[in-house]
């Protein structure tokens, strides 16, 4: 699992490693400060996370809660679950071709194999 950012790296793992969660992410793919026009909606943040896995784009699923997330996503073609944690936010992401909208994050475990 990856964690795909327009955060910078060092918010990131502060963050996992206030909630004990670092052990859980293999990488991080955060914005870069000398490159902002790479930034979400650029895909190039996913495409360095997919090949830093190892993983072919079409068993990659991405889960994003902005438009940027799935612009990003549908650039380089792979799924994305939306997460719309605000009410408008669901309308938004159908329009924008979102594979799946859930609205809390616990509604992701029902996709658990």
């Amino acid at each position: 699992m990856a964690i795909v950012s327009n955060n910078s790296e060092a918010a990131i793992r502060a963050y996992l490693a206030k909630r004990n969660l670092s052990h859980l992410i293999a990488m991080i793919s955060a914005r870069s400060p000398t490159s902002p026009d790479l930034m979400k909606p650029h895909p190039r943040s996913l495409e360095i996370a997919i090949h830093g896995l190892a993983v072919a784009p079409a068993r990659t699923l991405m889960i994003g809660d902005s438009m940027a997330d799935i612009a990003a996503a549908r650039a380089i073609n792979i799924k994305i679950i939306a997460l719309a944690n605000r009410a408008h936010k669901a309308s938004q992401f159908a329009k924008a071709g979102a594979d799946c909208i859930v609205t809390t994050m616990r509604e992701l475990t029902r996709f658990q194999s």
